[in-house]
């Protein structure tokens, strides 16, 4: 029987896929996490042990590392969307 989720939901198809990303919140600093997978819409990150920041929140998500023409990788706003045993699902916030 199928579950009705917001995984089998979701309007964007996602690619797994293993980054390092700096998290930001005033209420943690900074942590460092991997991602899961992406999609057009957003990311999932792997949270080992509590993040402690709620649904909802926004965050600054930054790659680990510098491009490929050796520029920094921007700073991207990213909202709580979901958060799971397993980690937390990010949403991208366009301007």
């Amino acid at each position: 029987m199928a579950q009705n989720t917001a995984e089998n939901n979701r309007s964007d198809s996602r690619m797994p896929i293993n980054l390092q990303v700096e998290v930001t919140h005033e209420n943690i600093g900074t942590v460092e996490l991997r991602t899961l997978n992406i999609s057009n819409g957003g990311i999932f990150v792997i949270v080992e042990g509590e993040l402690k920041l709620p649904v909802g929140s926004c965050v600054k998500v930054k790659v680990k590392g510098t491009l490929g023409d050796g520029e920094e990788p921007p700073v991207v706003d990213m909202e709580i969307v979901r958060v799971e045993p397993l980690g937390i699902g990010l949403k991208f916030l366009l301007e």
